[in-house]
């Protein structure tokens, strides 16, 4: 399987793409604060943000809170800023003064903004009254209702931001919930990069880039290994599916909380060699190309960015409808996704086995999921989309000529 050139939005030089409604003449500084950056899609995000949008339209400098099992500067070009401030928790004022002292100093016409921490945004609100701010909603206020602290820090963001980005337009009705009026939420679906496919080579290639031999069948995932991702979903597929091929090997990329449950329950299961743990990845291009099915396992997503990634590296993806969140449209709509109805594990392995078993399929889903990626998903028009919303906001506050 070949790659196809990518349409000329994602052909075009970096920072050549923006977006009309655009102040022409001033240079727009962003502050991207992250509360941790952590292997996932808000710190992928932000980095393909980096990369896409004009340098010479938009300088962007980025704010860590707390420390991630990423070092965010390592994945970012030399020119920008990476600021880490060490906070230990939501509670840390400590570490809330340290962001004070860091926000009166930093240079910026607006601040964006991906955690929901009330701290952050009371000091932002303080130490930067005139500042656009504008908070950018990956999902957390979908469990909102889990306690009242969240129901509080949603009270504080409804007030303290000037805009809100939703990543979905299922995550809109949840926010006008948590009293975000409609009229401050835009609705911008993210962006991915599907450069980086090509890049990545043959799946012997990848495969043997990651130091894994073999030639049966490769299945995997990539996420945070936490509760709302159902792993365990995931590793009773791949029991079912090794019992039918023998020669079939699984990998889990990702960190998170509940890496060493899910090593010992795949002991349990005996799995044993055949499944992989990669930990966090910077390479995910590399990780996407390895597999032959990407197995989606998600019980809540507010997007499904991974679902665009493996796209995008023509990975064919086997995932149940029954998701909760924005993610739900991509798998209903998306022509690189073999659709299971239920989440009952032997239904998805019937999936993954009937992929395995066709090679035409497998193409036919690889060239159809990254065609449709590409022509819906481009980093570069998502960037300027961002750009323009970072216009609109400075020309509401005065703050560009």
């Amino acid at each position: 399987m070949s790659f196809t050139s990518p349409m000329a939005g994602d052909e075009t030089p970096s920072g050549a793409v923006c977006g009309d409604d655009v102040v022409e003449h001033e240079r727009i500084r962003v502050l991207q604060v992250l509360w941790t950056s952590q292997f996932g899609g808000i710190t992928m995000g932000v980095r393909d943000l980096v990369t896409a949008i004009d340098p010479h339209r938009c300088a962007i400098e980025v704010c860590v809170l707390a420390d991630g099992d990423l070092d965010l500067a390592l994945l970012l070009p030399r020119h920008v800023r990476v600021d880490a401030l060490h906070v230990a928790s939501g509670y840390d004022l400590a570490g809330a003064l340290r962001f004070c002292r860091f926000l009166r100093t930093a240079r910026c016409d607006v601040v964006h903004c991906h955690t929901p921490s009330a701290l952050a945004a009371l000091a932002l609100a303080i130490c930067r009254p005139r500042t656009p701010r504008v908070f950018h909603e990956h999902g957390g206020v979908m469990k909102r209702r889990d306690s009242w602290r969240a129901r509080l820090s949603y009270w504080c963001l409804a007030r303290l931001y000037d805009r809100f980005v939703a990543v979905s337009a299922p995550l809109v009705t949840d926010m006008t919930e948590a009293t975000i009026a409609r009229r401050r939420i835009r609705v911008i679906e993210n962006g991915v990069d599907t450069r980086g496919g090509e890049a990545a080579g043959e799946r012997r290639e990848a495969r043997t880039r990651l130091g894994l031999g073999g030639d049966g069948p490769l299945i995997g995932t990539a996420c945070r290994l936490v509760g709302e991702k159902d792993l365990g979903l995931f590793l009773r597929v791949a029991c079912r599916v090794r019992a039918a091929r023998q020669d079939a090997r699984f990998l889990i990329a990702g960190a998170g909380p509940l890496g060493e449950d899910l090593r010992q329950r795949a002991r349990e299961y005996g799995l044993g060699d055949a499944l992989v743990f990669l930990g966090p990845r910077t390479d995910m291009p590399v990780v996407w190309r390895a597999m032959d099915v990407f197995l989606f396992t998600s019980a809540r997503e507010s997007f499904g960015r991974t679902l665009l990634e493996s796209q995008a590296c023509m990975t064919p993806v086997v995932a149940p409808r029954q998701v909760i969140g924005g993610a739900a449209e991509l798998v209903a709509s998306s022509p690189g996704i073999l659709a299971v109805g239920s989440r009952d594990p032997d239904e998805l392995a019937q999936g993954v086995l009937r992929v395995l078993t066709s090679e035409r399929l497998r193409d036919d889903l690889g060239r159809a999921g990254r065609d449709w990626v590409i022509g819906r998903f481009g980093v570069r028009e998502w960037a300027a989309r961002l750009h323009a919303l970072y216009a609109e906001m400075c020309r509401e506050r005065g703050t560009l000529s």
